[in-house]
């Protein structure tokens, strides 16, 4: 049971690292001008971003895998680790490494939130 309770703690907290961005910098902002020209290409929307054509990271794939098996019996957490090859300090730190990347973290959290 206390195994359960840490397991859904790491996945919580990994949902507030992807939220809140991780340990990041915001980039900063291009700035805007007046002037628009019909040439331009029009903006990348969150949509496009997520084409299902486009290649997922592997250790994206690997990590929403494993949350959402952990997910559905947080009580066989750690043989659904072992299943994987992994263990909760690996996956803690398979989860810190995407939190670190924002396009792995939106990849994550879409997929995540897809499954």
């Amino acid at each position: 049971m206390n195994s359960a309770k840490i397991t859904i703690a790491y996945l919580i907290a990994g949902a507030l690292l992807i939220a809140c961005g991780g340990d990041e910098k915001k980039p900063e902002e291009p700035k805007k001008t007046a002037e628009v020209t019909k040439e331009a290409p029009p903006p990348e929307t969150k949509e496009a971003a997520e084409d299902p054509g486009e290649a997922v990271d592997p250790q994206v794939s690997k990590a929403v895998e494993i949350a959402q098996a952990i997910g559905a019996a947080p009580e066989d957490a750690d043989a659904i680790l072992e299943k994987f090859g992994t263990d909760r300090a690996q996956f803690e730190a398979l989860l810190k490494e995407i939190a670190r990347d924002p396009a792995k973290s939106d990849a994550y959290e879409a997929l995540l939130v897809e499954g």
